[in-house]
């Protein structure tokens, strides 16, 4: 008898069964949350990254298809309604009042990954095709996350080396779970809290010492600890969330068929559309949304699934098969990435949590970046983070062309 027939049984899948795998990412969903909220190593990886390496593992075991429609549909529904589940709470005075610094740190780890794109460049052209142009995507997707990895990818694809782009998704996916992973570990860092201010974790200790609850508890546990929330408060957030990423679709849908100018469709991303139309509501119908309940919740819970669709991107045995330089090429912008944010975030005196969610925010973009503030129970910085990386959409697409052209002038010897 086979020593691990479920995994056998579930290797066999075919790639259109949807509901086992949806029960199966559901499954993991519900045990990385448990975990996170009732074990101490589990609280100190978080429940995101628990989710991301259940679905890495998932996929190297064969228990599910990263081609499953559920992951097509986590990214064209969960994704979208999450962001507006989210900042229903997006009161335009606590952005004027909370965003300046972490916006700041974030233009410094964007800063960090055009140098490594640089030195990506002209350290691996000789054995790697087409870097200017993959310095060019991997620019957009390390300051806007996989929204402008698909749209850079789609400009210049066409005039690279087909063979590029299959290693560069697994890579980049591979590499961002990793980061993703070293963000999470950075403001628990005994060596990295003597040298950088650390205001949100030190709020959160001293939290934790007060607290008449259990001294175990996680910050998850204590920030997800139950609420009343109501059936018609449920329905109400979900109306509104699938309203508004809706017609944030719509508006940008009809922005591509009226072939407008590239500046517009930029403006018109959906993302930033619904961030707009969020904040407006929430700014000028903050009483009524102040009694509504869930929408944390569940546009939380919308996240971790996105993160285990990531995870199911990551293969690493495709990646050793296909060739290590795409790795080594998107470890050099992540790394430059890093160590660039945490170099200048000591100069300018920054806070050692808004370093790691503008890491996190520029690989990931908007939901990855709140799931890390949420999980962290860094409650202030939700907001901020969600911000920094909408604006990381737009940054990234421009910075990502500028790279891409900078360097193919270059290479042509018309600079």
């Amino acid at each position: 008898m086979p020593a691990f027939p479920p995994l056998l049984l579930a290797a066999a899948l075919p790639d259109d069964e949807v509901w086992i795998t949806f029960a199966i990412v559901t499954g993991a969903v519900a045990l990385a949350i448990h975990l996170e909220q009732t074990q101490r190593w589990a609280a100190r990886l978080s429940g995101p990254v628990l989710a991301l390496l259940f679905g890495l593992a998932s996929t190297e075991l064969g228990v599910v298809s990263p081609r499953s429609p559920v992951f097509a549909a986590i990214g064209a529904y969960a994704v979208p309604i999450c962001i507006p589940l989210l900042l229903l709470r997006a009161n335009l005075r606590a952005i004027l009042r909370s965003a300046g610094s972490l916006f700041f740190v974030f233009h410094l780890a964007a800063l960090g990954t055009m140098l490594g794109a640089l030195i990506a460049h002209f350290a691996l052209r000789a054995g790697v095709p087409d870097t200017p142009e993959l310095a060019g995507i991997m620019t957009g997707s390390y300051i806007g996350g996989s929204v402008n990895f698909s749209s850079l990818s789609q400009a210049y694809g066409p005039q690279m080396d087909r063979s590029v782009l299959g290693p560069l998704v697994v890579a980049d996916n591979l590499v961002m779970a990793a980061v993703f992973f070293v963000c999470f570990l950075l403001p628990s860092s005994r060596w990295l809290k003597r040298r950088f201010r650390t205001p949100h974790e030190d709020e959160l200790a001293r939290t934790a010492s007060s607290s008449a609850g259990a001294p175990s508890e996680s910050a998850a546990a204590r920030h997800w600890a139950p609420k009343p929330i109501s059936l018609a408060h449920i329905a109400i957030v979900l109306a509104i969330a699938v309203a508004i990423a809706g017609t944030s679709q719509s508006i940008a849908e009809a922005a591509r068929a009226a072939a407008l100018p590239q500046l517009a469709l930029l403006l018109l991303n959906p993302f930033l559309v619904t961030t707009v139309l969020c904040v407006a509501l929430a700014t000028f119908a903050e009483a009524p949304l102040q009694k509504l309940g869930g929408d944390q919740e569940l546009g939380t819970w919308l996240i971790y699934l996105f993160f285990f669709a990531i995870g199911t991107e990551a293969s690493i045995a495709e990646l050793v098969q296909q060739g290590s330089a795409m790795f080594v090429f998107c470890a050099i912008l992540a790394l430059s990435n890093v160590l660039v944010a945490l170099a200048l975030g000591k100069l300018f005196r920054c806070h050692l949590e808004e370093i790691a969610l503008a890491i996190n925010a520029t690989l990931g973009g908007a939901p990855s970046a709140a799931a890390m503030a949420i999980a962290k129970g860094w409650s202030g910085l939700v907001l901020p983070a969600v911000l920094v990386g909408v604006w990381g959409y737009i940054l990234g697409q421009g910075c990502g062309i500028a790279i891409a052209e900078f360097l193919l002038a270059w290479e042509r010897g018309g600079i």
